[in-house]
């Protein structure tokens, strides 16, 4: 099982902040685990991602243009070493890719939805 560290839980304002200006339903595993933790490190076998706050999450998305170069994916984290902590908006699934050239092919499935991710070993 991975190591989760966590942060403060994101306050209510925060969470209503991030679902409206999301502009699409994010599955309510991941609402619900980051109000608990607003951002956390997570470490597993094989990464250790630092996840974005909220409020990061919006902020470093629209900063990195991802509307434009990754329409399919909404960023969450990263390994800090070129790899980002990235879930498709269509299916809530979790993948690792590199930050650079940002392609779904380059990338690795880790999980299904956020619950899973954070149960990997």
């Amino acid at each position: 099982m991975s190591v989760v560290h966590k942060n403060p839980p994101a306050k209510t304002e925060e969470v209503r902040e991030f679902i409206t200006s999301l502009g699409y339903a994010i599955p309510l595993d991941f609402v619900k685990i980051m109000g608990e933790s607003n951002g956390m490190d997570v470490e597993t076998a094989d990464y250790d991602f630092t996840i974005w706050a909220l409020g990061e999450i919006l902020s470093l998305n629209k900063e990195y243009q991802v509307e434009e170069f990754a329409t399919d994916f909404i960023l969450l984290g990263t390994n800090g070493g070129g790899i980002v902590l990235a879930m498709e908006k269509m299916t809530a699934e979790f993948y690792a890719i590199p930050f650079i050239g940002f392609e779904k092919s380059d990338g690795q499935f880790l999980a299904k939805n956020f619950t899973e991710f954070l149960a990997l070993e």
